[in-house]
């Protein structure tokens, strides 16, 4: 079912040209400095073709779309495939807990070659380059940080995945029952999975301290922000802002 994605208004308050492109589930909102026919072709041109490589791995593998662990692949398998399962095994999940970063990521990179700006967000994971400081917006749920905190990005930080995971919101898979995980990374695909494995350890309040401390030991991980309830736990390089 198709669920609005009310926090894309938020995007389209500066000066770049915004296009949705959805297939199957994917559901991508992408912005660039010129929207052109050209980008959009190639923008469902690549999402296309990774899915097409996903699915064709599942048929022959479909333990890889269920397993909750790192799964092992073999040498010349799709890029997309190895992204994913190198970000998994990183983290500690199955590889689909990073599937919605790695095709943000994936279509993102394919799109910079035309243009110097580009956003790619996918279900709330998103994948930034920029020659701009950007604004990010936080979504916490029924906690009381719902829409008042949002994430300055500089220039010189992207590109950079920002993924979100959360007990509460949404339809993904979540163990823990934290409003939001947001996780910065240079990689939207190990974003993505890490979201998973710290939001699943956050299933009451008490559990905030041991998570930041579980956001300290993962490599490649730059910083997180975690809101359960009306309590927020911070690690990192995060500049965050109120709204």
């Amino acid at each position: 079912m198709y669920q609005k994605r009310f926090y894309r208004d938020q995007f389209k308050k500066n000066e770049m040209e915004y296009f949705e492109l959805a297939i199957k589930e994917s559901d991508l909102f992408i912005g660039v400095s010129k929207a052109t026919a050209e980008i959009k072709e190639l923008a469902r041109e690549k999402l296309m073709q990774f899915r097409l490589d996903l699915e064709n791995y599942i048929k022959e593998n479909p333990l890889f779309e269920i397993t909750f662990k790192p799964f092992k692949i073999s040498d010349g398998v799709p890029e997309i495939i190895q992204r994913m399962a190198q970000a998994a095994q990183q983290a500690g999940v199955g590889p689909m807990a990073s599937v919605a970063g790695c095709l943000a990521e994936m279509v993102g990179e394919s799109l910079r070659r035309l243009s110097t700006e580009v956003i790619v967000e996918n279900g709330g994971d998103i994948y930034l380059a920029s020659t701009k400081t950007r604004i990010i917006g936080v979504y916490a749920g029924d906690s009381k940080f719902n829409g008042k905190l949002s994430l300055e990005i500089a220039p010189g930080e992207t590109p950079v995945g920002i993924c979100s995971s959360s007990g509460t919101i949404g339809h993904s898979v979540s163990l823990g029952k934290a409003d939001t995980c947001l996780v910065k990374s240079r990689s939207a695909g190990l974003a993505d999975a890490y979201a998973s494995t710290i939001g699943n350890m956050v299933r009451n309040k008490a559990d905030l301290p041991a998570a930041l401390e579980k956001a300290k030991s993962l490599p490649g991980l730059d910083g997180v922000l975690i809101v359960i309830e009306n309590e927020m736990g911070v690690w990192g390089d995060l500049c965050i802002k109120g709204n």
